[in-house]
């Protein structure tokens, strides 16, 4: 197997090659050339489409545009017909001729190619599970079905999807109501609203400059991240009227409800038009600089709506890994009716217990309902990100799998899943905390990713972030969480925390205990439930988890043997922490008002400069790895 290497710019002339092989093969932008049997055949290119500078030992190499790849030579050509395949089994260096319909789920294997050329009248159909997986080019002379998770794959990016015929692209959608919505993409090239969406009453595109982070909503929640804009703008309907209005690649839309029949809480979307989708996109993001230099707020402001762009899976991590504006995904579906209970532009809103979230670290489900996300996001799904820059995100087929996108969980990261319930209001909500070495103690963008403004809340508590998922150094049981809990409930409710999903050995043979700080008591989640009741209100310092029984009592102990000193004190108050690294020190005056605030690089001691403020009494609010302690200082 060879390869013909693609430096692509313009060409200004035509040139003809002679060059020794023994294959046969289509050669793309050629004029009436093929590669046939034979020591010496010529190649005759077109200008403007494709040319050769140089031939070194069977490499090809060809300019056109202002791009760069490379292309494999199929080392023999195999057909399937009726008899099977002659006169072999494909391979990835093999070209394949479909001679006779071919279904993955009859004949029971799926495809490697080098390339796939489908005859006039027959039809390839890729079943769910299977895949094909082409290095070339596909060239559909008949007809390709792709059922709803199967997956096609083309492995170089400037390979060609060649559609003389038809192709269609299969999903299923699942529809709880009539009122359900789900973000969606496209995975063929020439999707119009008219097209795939004909049966969708409503489809809608984002604009990111229009969004407006509500301040109401986060007034209620605050330092949970949230979807609600302002002015409810941000969403821009496409008329029904506008048939032939493009989807474009890589970007998301909200599609829904559907005015097709639903059959067992789904319907089918067929996404026919052009072509399969297949090498680089971009998506360039909007980031909303509100001009205060709160690198977190802006952030919070530049939701923006991206999509898979391809007929196959694409790996989440890499995408998170490979584009650094990216922390992590937003997925979304509408599970839950609207309701005038939650705050917002609308009479009546969208619950933020319809979004689930994925990092590198791990996926967390929805609190509504549904999985958690797992590492592969499938064909056609969309998705949000909230930029923390404006960049390009790029996709290329170098994310692309041939899995059936489900089930999948890393043996490096170890995880530890906390539930939160209220039975009265069928509310829930659920915390991850992932153990491995790519994260720090400290915060971490990619590992570690705010909790949702939803009516209940379990977080886990990193510098005075709270944190839906939060990465941390290699599992050991000497490490120490503390937990918030968050209810908007305003009567007094009886909640439960129970032990969820537990990932990886060393966490199985832990024993994972709740610390309750305010009634002093001791739960082994290995053996039960922990039930307690509140109203509404943020306890963030209320809960800590406890990884083995020596370290029982350590975390109060530790914040109570934290000492300031001279107090009172005329200009530098001394913090000493001797068994818990200190993270943050906020200086409050007696209204609550907040007069500095210091994130600290996890150190046993800080000096704290008052020596310009007015006599009086402060309060000092002293975060460390093990939870908060505020403590009182004059100030004389």
């Amino acid at each position: 197997m060879k390869k013909i290497i693609l430096i692509l710019f313009f060409a200004i002339s035509t040139t003809t090659i002679s060059f020794a092989q023994s294959i046969e093969r289509q050669v793309i932008g050629a004029t009436g050339s093929t590669l046939t049997d034979g020591s010496t055949m010529t190649m005759s290119f077109t200008v403007g489409e494709v040319i050769t500078t140089s031939l070194t030992d069977g490499t090809l190499i060809f300019n056109q545009g202002f791009q760069q790849g490379e292309y494999t030579i199929c080392s023999e050509t195999v057909t399937y017909t009726n008899s099977g395949w002659s006169p072999s089994a494909p391979t990835s260096s093999t070209q394949v001729i479909i001679a006779s319909d071919y279904d993955t789920a009859i004949v029971g294997a799926s495809i490697d190619a080098c390339e796939i050329i489908i005859n006039p009248g027959i039809t390839l159909t890729i079943s769910g599970g299977d895949y094909a997986k082409v290095e070339n080019d596909i060239t559909v002379n008949g007809n390709l079905i792709v059922a709803h998770e199967g997956s096609f794959v083309q492995v170089e990016d400037l390979a060609n999807a060649f559609n003389y015929g038809s192709i269609s692209v299969m999903k299923t959608t699942p529809v709880a109501t009539g009122n359900s919505f789900s973000i969606l993409g496209s995975p063929m090239s020439g999707t119009t609203r008219g097209g795939a969406f004909i049966d969708n009453n409503v489809v809608m595109f984002h604009d990111t400059n229009l969004f407006n982070l509500d301040p109401t909503v986060t007034a209620v929640n605050l330092g949970a991240e949230h979807f609600a804009d302002t002015e409810g703008d941000n969403w821009l309907f496409i008329s029904s009227g506008n048939p032939t209005t493009l989807i474009n690649p890589a970007e998301g839309y909200l599609v829904g409800p559907t005015t097709a029949s639903v059959i067992d809480g789904s319907y089918d979307l067929n996404y026919n038009e052009g072509t399969l989708n297949n090498g680089v996109f971009s998506y360039n993001t909007i980031y909303n600089d509100l001009g205060n230099g709160d690198a977190a707020e802006n952030k919070s402001n530049s939701p923006n709506i991206l999509s898979n762009p391809y007929a196959s899976a694409i790996d989440a991590d890499m995408l998170i890994t490979n584009n650094s504006v990216i922390d992590e995904l937003y997925f979304w579906e509408h599970l839950t009716a609207p309701s005038s209970s939650y705050p917002g532009y609308r009479a009546e809103n969208w619950n933020m217990g319809d979004i689930s979230i994925r990092n590198l670290g791990a996926g967390i489900a929805a609190p509504n309902g549904g999985a958690a996300p797992t590492q592969y996001i499938a064909s056609g799904q969309g998705f949000a990100i909230k930029a923390n820059a404006q960049a390009t995100v790029i996709f290329n087929n170098a994310l692309r799998v041939t899995g059936n996108n489900t089930g999948y969980r890393s043996s490096e990261i170890e995880r530890l899943y906390l539930n939160l319930s209220n039975e009265t209001y069928s509310l829930k909500s659920s915390t991850v905390v992932a153990f491995t070495s790519a994260a720090t103690q400290g915060f971490d963008p990619m590992y570690d990713s705010n909790r949702l403004a939803t009516p209940i809340s379990i977080y886990s508590v990193l510098e005075e972030k709270e944190l839906a998922i939060q990465g941390r150094p290699t599992f050991n049981t000497d490490q120490i969480i503390p937990l918030g809990f968050r209810t908007m409930v305003e009567e007094e409710q009886t909640y439960t925390i129970s032990l969820g999903n537990i990932e990886g050995e060393n966490l199985l043979e832990a024993t994972v205990y709740l610390e309750d700080h305010l009634l002093n008591t001791v739960t082994n989640l290995n053996e039960s439930d922990y039930t307690f009741t509140s109203n509404e209100g943020n306890q963030k310092d209320r809960f800590v988890i406890v990884l083995s029984e020596e370290q029982l009592g350590n975390t109060e102990a530790s914040l109570e043997a934290i000492s300031m000193y001279p107090n009172p004190t005329v200009n530098i108050l001394n913090i000493v922490s001797s068994q818990a690294n200190i993270t943050n020190v906020t200086l409050y005056d007696l209204q609550g008002r907040i007069i500095s605030e210091n994130k600290i690089d996890n150190q046993s001691t800080f000096q704290l400069n008052m020596s310009d403020l007015a006599g009086a009494v402060y309060m000092v609010r002293i975060t460390s790895q093990y939870g908060s302690i505020t403590k009182q200082i004059i100030k004389e």
